[in-house]
């Protein structure tokens, strides 16, 4: 548990020297913990577990939930493989190496698309809420870090933004009715 502790608040700090986070994650005690990730990292674990407890067959739940928060990540690491191959933008310029990458991120990208409809849109959609918290935060990281002329979202950045408002919207109004239950 204390090793997936640290993870948890390593993550966030790092991604806040890279500027991804706000500045607030960067926040140390005497004893240099980063006092804010780890506060908000166990909060975050303290509302899961509370949310899975609360489930009809808490281990399940548990299993479905990150099971399926994790795949919108292999996607677009898929996805971006196969982008960066056809771009060639992959530093090795033997085209064996190339077709191979092209192959591999096309395979990757179908099989989790598949894995997302296999896991259940209306559990994809209740996941958006956990990704709904991001938004916020990447907004105060991109106002601290942006250039005046610099737009905070891009077009595709408002767009993924929107359909993720969306979806936890829709989620909350599944989960107060009782159409999902987890």
């Amino acid at each position: 548990w204390i090793s997936w502790t640290i993870l948890c608040i390593q993550v966030p700090f790092t991604a806040a020297q890279v500027k991804i986070l706000p500045k607030r994650f960067l926040k140390e005690n005497k004893k240099e913990t980063p006092i804010f990730s780890l506060l908000v990292s166990s909060l975050l674990m303290q509302t899961f577990i509370i949310i899975v407890a609360a489930a009809d067959s808490v281990y399940m739940a548990a299993i479905e939930i990150t099971g399926v928060m994790i795949l919108p990540s292999y996607l677009f690491c898929g996805l971006y493989l196969t982008k960066i191959a056809f771009k060639r933008e992959i530093p090795e310029k033997n085209n064996k190496q190339l077709r191979y990458y092209k192959v591999i991120g096309i395979l990757s990208s179908l099989f989790c698309l598949w894995l997302i409809y296999a896991g259940g849109l209306l559990l994809m959609f209740i996941t958006s809420l956990a990704y709904l918290a991001g938004i916020w935060w990447y907004i105060e990281a991109r106002r601290e870090n942006k250039k005046p002329e610099e737009k905070t979202f891009s077009r595709s950045g408002f767009l993924a933004a929107t359909a993720i408002i969306i979806a936890s919207t829709i989620s909350v109004i599944l989960l107060v009715t009782g159409i999902v239950k987890l």
